[in-house]
């Protein structure tokens, strides 16, 4: 357990030593995380959620014919 502490520490000062390179992970992390996210919310939205259409039966009988 000692060990994982030392290592722990050690890796914190490292990290410190280099922040430009730590603020430069967790903006590339941050930036793929949101894009990903709103890419997903964008899709799901226009393609797994049924839209409302004016012509309810015509919706129906294109459903019940492609099926």
């Amino acid at each position: 357990m000692d060990t994982l502490l030392q290592d722990v520490r050690y890796a914190a000062r490292s990290l410190m030593r280099e922040r430009g390179v730590v603020l430069l992970a967790v903006l590339a992390l941050a930036l793929g995380i949101g894009g990903s996210t709103a890419i997903f919310t964008v899709v799901n939205a226009v393609l797994a959620r049924p839209g409302v259409s004016p012509e309810p039966v015509l919706a129906e009988f294109v459903s019940a014919r492609t099926a």
